[in-house]
């Protein structure tokens, strides 16, 4: 028997860091990554567009949640 696997990933934009760290120091935003993947898809993704806080395997009721607190907290989040 022989198995076969394929990887496949998009590339992030060019420039994707670029807009990432004005709209954190510019903005004065609080950049954050919501996401239902496995702790190390998630990772890959948020160190490859710049973002340092991922919050991994969530499902949609605990991203609303995580919004819904980050917004009690006064803190901007995009």
């Amino acid at each position: 028997m022989q198995v076969t696997l394929f990887h496949f990933e998009d590339e992030p934009r060019s420039g994707v860091c670029e807009v990432i760290s004005t709209l954190r120091e510019k903005a004065k935003l609080r950049i954050m990554m919501l996401t239902g993947d496995h702790e190390s898809s998630a990772q890959r993704v948020a160190k490859a567009v710049c973002i340092d806080e991922v919050h991994f395997s969530l499902k949609p009721e605990d991203k609303l949640n995580k919004v819904k607190a980050v917004s009690r907290e006064g803190g901007t989040s995009l």
